[in-house]
C-alpha cells in the first residue's frame, strides 16, 4: 500500500474475492488499466462459488469495499450473478 485507498497491483495479485453476502467470487490473477477505471481479472477455482472467471471494477467505496492484504482477501459490493 502506498498511501491511503492506493494499492500497488502486485499487492492485489493473489487476493481471494468475497461478495457482501460472504460468496467467494475467486483470485485477483490480473489487473487491466482501462480508461474509465481500472479492472480486476478474477479466476474461478474450487473454492469459489460456480468456478467463473469475472472481470469487476476497482472502485474503492463502491464496489471495492475492504482490502485485507494480512487475510488476503478483497471484499466487494458484487451480485454473483454478474
Amino acid at each position: 500500500k502506498s498511501s491511503e485507498g492506493t494499492y500497488y497491483w502486485r499487492d492485489l495479485l493473489g487476493l481471494r474475492v468475497i461478495n457482501q453476502h460472504g460468496q467467494d467470487l475467486g483470485v485477483i490473477v490480473e489487473m487491466l488499466e482501462t480508461g474509465a477505471n481500472d479492472v480486476m481479472r478474477l479466476q474461478g477455482d474450487e473454492r469459489s462459488i460456480d468456478g467463473r472467471d469475472r472481470l469487476l471494477p476497482w472502485v474503492l467505496d463502491e464496489v471495492v469495499l475492504e482490502v485485507n492484504l494480512a487475510d488476503a482477501l478483497l471484499r466487494v459490493d458484487w451480485d454473483a450473478d454478474f
